[in-house]
């Protein structure tokens, strides 16, 4: 009965970590759900900067903080090492949609392009960057990385172990395409309110630091076939290298 639940869990925690990552992608493109990030304030500025900030945090002590080996350890003593990486994937959906339905709008435009063609070409790329982010989840193991790899594994007794080494496909272009893509789908809009710069910078802020502590875990668990990877693949810009 157990494994059972474990498995429902891991399909649960994989419906809404998925939903709240589709849902923060459409909050964060200004498509208008749940909320416009471009629309008019109606609280005070200070109010709201500090509202976001505070979201801001949350996401990155989440995602920082649960993807780390230590509090990995621990957390493992207190559940099945089958579903640590769905409890993750829940709580991550959980902040995502926590950022999509708490986010305050801020008065002020950085810009705001009008020209038809230039909106369509931002608009192309930005769907084009959360794409590319999305479709990089699946060019290594989408259902591991989700955690429901390693439920199902749990489920029917099998030993939870740790994925293969892969560079396919786009991972042979940057060794981070999920937060290059996401750098695109946050940037590439041809509508920048406040409310919008903030989130974009925050998110670039914490992909920069969230990067140096995954490739120092990377690093630890792949030794030296990490290191080549590192010396052959830039991290996000791909310009190819000697």
């Amino acid at each position: 009965m157990a494994r059972v639940a474990a498995l429902v869990y891991g399909i649960l925690s994989y419906a809404i970590g998925l939903g709240g990552l589709t849902l923060f992608m459409i909050f964060a493109g200004g498509w208008g759900i749940p909320q416009d990030i471009n629309a008019t304030a109606s609280v005070a500025w200070p109010l709201s900067l500090a509202i976001n900030i505070s979201l801001l945090l949350v996401f990155a002590v989440q995602h920082s903080l649960m993807a780390r080996r230590p509090f990995k350890d621990r957390l493992a003593e207190a559940i099945p090492a089958g579903v640590e990486r769905s409890t993750y994937v829940l709580m991550s959906g959980v902040v995502c949609l926590m950022i999509c339905f708490l986010w305050q709008p801020m008065n002020g435009m950085i810009w705001n392009i009008e020209i038809p063609a230039v909106r369509i070409a931002l608009f192309t790329l930005q769907i084009a960057g959360w794409l590319f982010a999305v479709s990089a989840s699946f060019m290594i193991n989408h259902f591991e990385l989700f955690g429901l790899q390693q439920a199902h594994a749990y489920a029917n007794g099998r030993e939870v172990t740790i994925p293969a080494f892969t560079t396919r496909f786009g991972y042979r272009l940057v060794r981070h395409p999920i937060q290059l893509g996401i750098f695109i789908g946050m940037w590439a809009t041809p509508t920048m309110s406040l409310a919008h710069l903030v989130l974009a910078l925050g998110m670039t802020a914490y992909i920069r630091f969230g990067l140096m502590l995954e490739e120092r875990d990377l690093t630890e668990t792949y030794g030296q076939e990490y290191l080549d990877y590192k010396q052959r693949v830039p991290m996000m810009i791909p310009i190819p290298r000697g």
